[in-house]
């Protein structure tokens, strides 16, 4: 959901604990199956740095894909016709000309959002109590298998009675930081089309 190639992914992970005899550091599967050999592993743990997968992933866009192919992919992927589907109903009533409508939904297409920090915070609570509240709410997120809204909306009630917040307090900077705005569609409406990976 983030965009990230597949071809991209594996080349980095097999990067994490292997090299190219030549030092190379683009390479397709099948160059990998032509020279793995097990003297080049490395034994230490490895880290995972999402901006060497991102810087990777730009080269797969810039040195492997022709400008055919790149929107072939955005139209497949970024704004397929499925995603258009699911945002279009919820931003009818939020726009009055057509070029309102991307910066107006851009939080649906990335995963980062800008939004002020001192705006998310609830009047009786601390940054530390959000943060340990939001924290637990990603976890069980992942374990919620229903995704529509109303199974979202339940989940979430349940979720602030059981900590003991209030929705007014915790529904509006969950608000802010899915979407870096306190003005959006319905919050539930809006983690569906969102989906799981990007809510978390």
């Amino acid at each position: 959901q983030r965009g990230f190639l597949p071809v991209a992914v594996l080349n980095y992970l097999a990067m994490l604990g292997w090299t190219m005899p030549d030092g190379r550091e683009l390479f397709s599967l099948s160059d990998f199956y032509e020279n793995f050999t097990w003297d080049r592993m490395h034994l230490g743990g490895p880290i995972f740095d999402l901006e060497k997968l991102t810087w990777l992933n730009g080269r797969y866009f810039r040195e492997t894909m022709s400008d055919e192919d790149l929107v072939a992919y955005l139209k497949e992927t970024v704004f397929s016709e499925e995603k258009i589907r699911a945002i279009a109903p919820l931003m009818r009533e939020r726009i009055d000309v057509g070029e309102q409508f991307v910066p107006s939904t851009s939080y649906f297409f990335c995963g980062d959002v800008d939004f002020d920090p001192v705006s998310i915070k609830p009047k009786k609570r601390s940054f530390k109590e959000l943060r340990k509240i939001l924290e637990k709410f990603a976890d069980a997120l992942d374990r919620q298998l229903a995704f529509d809204p109303e199974s979202l909306e339940a989940f979430a009630r349940e979720f602030i009675a059981k900590h003991e917040w209030s929705g007014r307090e915790f529904f509006m900077p969950l608000r802010i930081f899915l979407t870096g705005s306190k003005a959006t569609p319905p919050l539930f409406d809006t983690m569906t089309v969102l989906g799981r990976a990007l809510c978390r």
